[in-house]
């Protein structure tokens, strides 16, 4: 992932971040800002790993290795 890469991902997420000025409580800004930063930390890092496999139960190259 590059710098622009992830301030792409980062420009998405500000204006969530920028609400956060409007909570009137410190739960409900370190709740939403908890999401915010959940949300923030799965974009990149599906963005550094790649994309998803359609099924999660597929195995994975099989190791050349072993001939059993």
């Amino acid at each position: 992932m590059t710098k622009e890469e992830y301030l792409e991902i980062a420009s998405r997420h500000w204006d969530s971040i920028d609400s956060l000025k409007e909570k009137e409580n410190f739960y409900d800004y370190e709740a939403t800002l908890d999401g915010i930063m959940v949300s923030l930390g799965r974009d990149v890092l599906e963005k550094s790993l790649g994309s998803l496999s359609s099924n999660r139960r597929k195995k994975k190259k099989r190791n050349t290795l072993r001939t059993d």
